[in-house]
């Protein structure tokens, strides 16, 4: 089976601009240690939620233990970035328990702990001034049928 990061990677190149901007938004950190953590990070994970972006913001600011430095969403994905394996880990958990205790599910088949980049985690994130554009290439990938193909050993 090919992995969703392998995926996300290939189909990437495939895409036209256009085609993605309907999975695509505007970031801006709030605070210099945001932009800071992210610039940062070399590990990256994504949660794909059965969830409305309303539900995930509200899930956050309810949840004393996750904030902004280490993850943000665009619609119903999250995006974890942190700069060490054992930070990851911690946020990846953290991350994972807030949609627990919210009963708020995740596509456990998609999800992506520790992947070394955006891409590869299924979306990217280019600098404009201090804020970033963010496309989640992996729900456009799953959305149009061009990823998750197996191949037999």
């Amino acid at each position: 089976m090919t992995s969703t990061m392998e995926d996300s990677e290939v189909a990437h190149s495939d895409i036209f601009w256009w085609d993605l901007l309907l999975y695509t938004g505007i970031w801006i950190p709030n605070t210099a240690t945001i932009f800071e953590n992210f610039e940062n990070a070399n590990f990256f994970g994504r949660f794909n939620t059965w969830r409305s972006a309303r539900d995930i913001r509200e899930a956050i600011d309810a949840s004393p233990w996750v904030d902004h430095s280490f993850c943000l969403f665009l619609d119903s994905t999250i995006f974890v970035f942190s700069a060490t394996r054992e930070d990851h880990f911690r946020h990846i958990h953290q991350v994972g328990f807030m949609l627990q205790a919210r009963f708020m599910g995740h596509d456990q088949l998609h999800f992506v702990c520790f992947a070394p980049t955006t891409i590869r985690a299924g979306f990217t994130i280019e600098p404009l001034g201090r804020a970033f554009i963010v496309t989640d290439v992996g729900a456009y990938i799953r959305a149009n049928g061009l990823g998750y193909t197996s191949e037999e050993n």
